[in-house]
């Protein structure tokens, strides 16, 4: 398994039970920024976790190699996709500043928080995927989570079958998609305004 492209800065892993990597987003496209990564409650989640065991130890863990410093109080559970070693869990926390910050829990590990005021600039999506398959070099799952800003109204994900659907965005407007078969694979994520215009488009490779 790895991870694959983040959208926020940082690369500072905590050892999985797998091959894992951390890396940056590529550049997303589209008209700059007029939302704000803003939420009423200030860190979006529910401090309900539903995280097993080992999903909480790796929860501390991430907080304790962040450089960012978060409050361990404030930790949410955002959403969730995918099952078992497939799952990947978005997670968010506030730092001292009560700025909101994110991560991810996936197969008992994760990476380090990175505070969004400081990681996205003019990003309108931000997103984490995961891949893996049962050989070297094929991808047989792949399982993405992430947020949008305030001003994003729709989001949609083009598969590698060309079909363009519209995803689901929960209270926190994040939104989780993990598709059983390659042809249902991501390609890349499109977010839309109020008025149907483009906003970002960012490619999410599998």
């Amino acid at each position: 398994m790895k991870i694959a492209k983040s959208a926020v800065g940082g690369a500072a892993v905590v050892a999985i039970a797998a091959a894992v990597l951390a890396t940056t987003t590529m550049a997303g496209e589209g008209r700059t920024a007029d939302g704000r990564w803003v939420w009423d409650q200030r860190v979006p989640g529910t401090r309900d976790l539903q995280l097993p065991a080992t999903g909480q130890a790796a929860a501390q863990a991430v907080i304790a190699i962040s450089e960012r410093q978060v409050d361990p109080l404030s930790l949410r559970r955002v959403i969730s996709a995918g099952i078992g070693r497939r799952e990947l869990v978005l997670i968010a926390a506030q730092d001292a500043t009560g700025a909101p910050c994110l991560s991810f829990i996936s197969g008992g590990g994760g990476r380090q928080f990175s505070c969004l005021e400081e990681s996205v600039g003019n990003s309108a999506i931000i997103r984490f995927v995961a891949d893996g398959g049962t050989k070297l070099g094929i991808v047989s799952w792949v399982t993405v989570v992430g947020v949008v800003r305030s001003d994003v109204s729709r989001l949609t994900v083009v598969t590698t079958a060309g079909e363009e659907r519209k995803l689901a965005l929960n209270q926190w407007r994040a939104f989780a998609y993990a598709p059983s078969s390659g042809p249902d694979f991501p390609t890349a994520l499109r977010a839309y305004g109020t008025d149907g215009s483009l906003i970002e488009q960012v490619l999410t490779p599998a």
